[in-house]
């Protein structure tokens, strides 16, 4: 099975489609033709930009399920990290840090690329739940 472009068929294609041109400039002249040659090229430009948008919309589609899962992934190391057992663990710690800028990251991209992105902004807190006392004199 021939994959390229160069097939016998699209060979036989594109000389009927050259031939065909020629037998309409004879048969209605050429500003039919032009005008008939500008109306299939509006027709396919308008066709090939529904296929963009389409494109585009799929795009943004994966690049929201994508953010929707790292930041479950991130709320799920804040659990895993609150937990006694994890707690001050400094290997979780830079594991929530880090999924935190890649989060950030993709907020970012969607700024950027999307006009009407609306950002939940998240405070988080950094410092510990129980801060050392001071010493009192």
């Amino acid at each position: 099975m021939n994959s390229g472009i160069l097939t016998p068929k699209n060979i036989l294609i594109a000389f009927s489609i050259i031939l065909n041109c020629f037998l309409i400039i004879n048969v209605v002249g050429m500003l039919h033709f032009f005008l008939f040659l500008s109306a299939l090229t509006n027709v396919g430009l308008i066709a090939y930009s529904i296929s963009l948008l389409r494109y585009q919309s799929t795009m943004r589609k994966d690049v929201e399920a994508i953010f929707k899962t790292l930041e479950e992934y991130t709320d799920h190391l804040d659990e895993v990290f609150s937990l006694e057992s994890f707690y001050g663990d400094q290997t979780i710690q830079k594991l929530i840090d880090h999924s935190r800028q890649v989060l950030n990251d993709i907020v970012d991209f969607e700024e950027e690329y999307y006009d009407d992105v609306e950002v939940e902004e998240e405070k988080y807190d950094d410092t510990e739940e129980n801060p050392p006392q001071e010493d009192e004199q």
